[in-house]
């Protein structure tokens, strides 16, 4: 398959355990690395790799350039690393991230998760919406949210 040189990608890795023995009766990992493209490249790869390394995704989008939303695997980095690819970074992980904090820095923790839950309200709200509305939408409403955010995380 030729891979677009410019689009938008979301990636996605799936873990489980492959029929490929190293011996008789026994099974090893493997990763599905799943693409999915956007409106003008509607499609979705299934990528599949016997192991979890970024080798996997950074052939796969070696000519690629664009944004990539993925989640906080630190494999990615590499894969964005030296090329023109720009990373987007997941809200449900970061939201994790700051619900774990909750212990030992209860109340900005709370506050941060207030503002993503507001975050991700926004796009239930937008969920049906053209690519064109979505877009303005975050920009009217959600840029005002990631700048208080913003602010703070910088307090």
């Amino acid at each position: 398959m030729t891979v677009p040189t410019a689009s938008h990608f979301v990636i996605e890795e799936k873990w489980f355990l492959t029929p490929f023995p190293r011996s008789a009766g026994e099974t090893r990992p493997a990763r599905m690395w799943v693409y999915v493209g956007d409106a003008a490249h509607p499609y979705h790869v299934f990528d599949f790799t016997l192991r979890r390394s970024r080798d996997g995704p950074q052939e796969f989008l070696k000519n690629f350039t664009g944004v990539l939303p993925a989640d906080a695997y630190g494999g990615y980095n590499g894969v964005v690393a030296g090329n023109a690819l720009t990373r987007a970074g997941c809200w449900s992980h970061a939201r994790r991230r700051f619900i774990e904090a909750e212990s030992p820095a209860p109340e900005i923790a709370r506050e941060v998760v207030a503002v993503l839950r507001r975050r991700f309200a926004l796009e239930q709200q937008a969920k049906g919406f053209s690519h064109e509305d979505r877009l303005q939408l975050r920009q009217r409403q959600a840029a005002p949210l990631l700048a208080e955010l913003r602010q703070k995380l910088l307090r």
